[in-house]
C-alpha cells in the first residue's frame, strides 16, 4: 500500500506547470430588461466579463453563451443563444493576466417575452491557437450563469 501511494506522489511531481483561469461571473442577475433593446453590461452596470489568466503559460481563450443543460428554479433557458454577444469573445493572454470583454444581452421586440426569466451560461474555455493546435490535450475551461428578467411592461 505504501508504494502505491508514493508512486502517486511521485507522477504528480512530473507535473511543472500550474493551469487556472478564473472569471468574474459565478452568476449575474440582470433586471426588467426592455424588448426591443440591446443592453451592455459593461455599461449599464460595470460588469464586464473579466477573465483571468492564473497560469503559468500564454492561452488563447474563448467565452461562448450555451443554453444551460438544467435551467435553476424559476428560469428558463434563454430562447436563443444568438441573444448574447460577447465581445470580444477570442483573445490571447499572457500569464498572470485578466481581459475584459463586454457582454451584450439584445431582446427582441416581440410582446410573448415580457415578464420572462431567462438564464444563460457562459462558458469560458482555452481554444485552439491561431495554428489549429490547442496548448494543452484537455481543455482548461470554466460556467458562469448570466440569469436576467424581461420587463413586464413596454415603458
Amino acid at each position: 500500500m505504501r508504494k502505491i501511494f508514493f508512486g502517486v506522489l511521485g507522477c504528480l511531481g512530473l507535473v511543472s506547470q500550474a493551469y487556472a483561469l478564473g472569471i468574474n461571473y459565478g452568476e449575474i442577475l440582470v433586471e426588467n430588461l426592455q424588448i426591443g433593446t440591446t443592453y451592455n453590461l459593461t455599461e449599464i452596470a460595470n460588469l464586464p466579463l473579466e477573465v483571468n489568466n492564473d497560469s503559468d503559460e500564454a492561452m488563447t481563450i474563448q467565452a461562448e453563451p450555451l443554453k444551460p443543460d438544467k435551467p435553476i428554479a424559476g428560469y428558463e433557458a434563454v430562447p436563443s443563444v444568438a441573444w448574447i454577444k460577447i465581445s470580444p469573445a477570442k483573445f490571447p493572454m499572457q500569464p498572470r493576466v485578466k481581459h475584459l470583454s463586454d457582454v451584450h444581452i439584445t431582446i427582441p421586440q416581440d410582446r410573448k417575452y415580457l415578464g420572462r426569466k431567462y438564464q444563460v451560461d457562459i462558458f469560458t474555455h482555452s481554444a485552439e491557437n491561431a495554428d489549429g493546435m490547442n496548448f494543452m490535450s484537455v481543455k482548461l475551461g470554466i460556467k458562469g450563469r448570466l440569469l436576467f428578467t424581461v420587463a413586464p411592461v413596454v415603458l
